[in-house]
């Protein structure tokens, strides 16, 4: 029993440590559900990393984004080429976008007007971030 009771405890201590962490991801995406504005986290190639559910009900409605192959996309063509170009560059760093990120306006099929920010965590931010590389993309009526 002496030989097994350390190894019982480092497991239990894991399984203490997983389980906090597991609470910190889901407060987090709590976090994100509740803002108002559609919001999404995507990687450097435009990826949809995560959506908070004003997103999901953006895309859902198709009405000024949609979700094709596992990346967002605005419905009206030009925007979507403006959105994928400004996504790329956000994905070499803040360097090349700068700390105020960038705005991308997009147009809905009823004509009302939107705004994609997209925005990339400092590069100090994402040495301490699980979301290295990864770009937020936030659309909201301006």
């Amino acid at each position: 029993m002496r030989l097994i009771i350390p190894h019982v405890r480092r497991a239990m201590l894991i399984g203490q440590l997983i389980d906090r962490k597991s609470a910190e991801a889901a407060a987090f995406a709590d976090t994100l559900d509740g803002i108002s504005a559609g919001m999404f986290l995507v990687d450097a190639g435009g990826r949809m990393v995560h959506a908070n559910a004003s997103g999901r009900a953006m895309l859902e409605e198709r009405c000024v984004l949609r979700s094709g192959g596992g990346k967002v996309a605005a419905i009206e063509a030009e925007a979507d080429r403006e959105l994928n170009r400004v996504v790329a560059t956000a994905g070499g760093g803040d360097a090349a976008v700068g700390v105020k990120g960038i705005a991308v306006p997009l147009a809905a099929r009823g004509g009302e007007h939107y705004v994609a920010h997209v925005l990339i965590p400092s590069s100090t931010d994402r040495a301490k971030s699980s979301f290295r590389g990864r770009t937020k993309t936030r659309a909201r009526k301006p």
